[in-house]
């Protein structure tokens, strides 16, 4: 087998073997280049025509799950979307970090702290709903935005060149982002004009209209989150090559 064979060889099976990758279930046994070339050398072995050849004719480039890999089996490196593996795993990191503690951590104790509230209007402690709606409005305009914010930025700058929320993962993201960004939009717009509102019985209205609609918004994000979290992790694993 020639270079030029040899090479179409090694880039058809590559192509093959990521092509197989949906969710973290269908991952190899190991992890990143280092699970493709023990793939390939086993597939080898067996018509006895495995030699080092296969492996220092690198780096191969091709297509597979919508993505562009250039793989070195060399050095056991790999770049996605012209993204190299290095960046990848940082920027991944950093955006399942920063959404993973925005939306299962700081965003209920967001609706936590708007839930007591409503008990401190129950136990008539308005001082204490003052300081409650003070913190909530610090905790939704310098902690969960700017995480969401970096979260989505660096998810973006990982997919590199490639088609930007192509898959279910990005899709349901995307949603789940535009939803929070108009939660925060209806609570912060209570929070400035709610006392002019309640000053009219048709202002009183449409403020418990408005509360209303944002508790179904509250739902809805409490709900795709959960997707986004599992879609995310599978994603990582194929574009990673089950590195993550």
């Amino acid at each position: 087998m020639n270079s030029t064979e040899r090479t179409a060889y090694v880039v058809q099976f590559l192509q093959h073997e990521v092509s197989k990758l949906h969710t973290r279930e269908t991952c190899w046994h190991q992890s990143g280049v280092g699970g493709l070339l023990a793939l390939l050398r086993a597939n080898l072995s067996e018509s006895k025509s495995w030699n080092s050849s296969y492996v220092s004719g690198g780096p191969y480039t091709f297509n597979a799950t919508g993505n562009l890999f250039t793989v070195d089996l060399a050095t056991k490196h790999f770049d996605v979307n012209t993204v190299d593996q290095d960046t990848f795993i940082t920027l991944t990191y950093v955006h399942a970090l920063c959404m993973i503690i925005a939306f299962f951590l700081v965003y209920p104790i967001i609706l936590l702290m708007e839930s007591s509230t409503v008990l401190c209007d129950l136990i008539n402690k308005p001082v204490a709903k003052h300081t409650v709606r003070k913190w909530e409005s610090v905790l939704r305009a310098f902690v969960f935005t700017p995480l969401v914010i970096a979260g989505l930025v660096a998810g973006i700058i990982a997919m590199g060149s490639s088609d930007h929320f192509r898959t279910e993962h990005g899709v349901i993201g995307l949603v789940t982002v535009v939803f929070a960004g108009f939660a925060s939009l209806l609570y912060f717009f209570d929070f400035f004009f709610g006392s002019r509102m309640a000053r009219t019985i048709m202002g009183m209205r449409w403020r418990q209209n408005l509360k209303y609609f944002d508790m179904f918004v509250c739902q809805v994000i409490l709900m795709l989150s959960g997707f986004v979290l599992t879609d995310g992790f599978d994603d990582l694993s194929v574009m990673g090559l089950c590195y993550i």
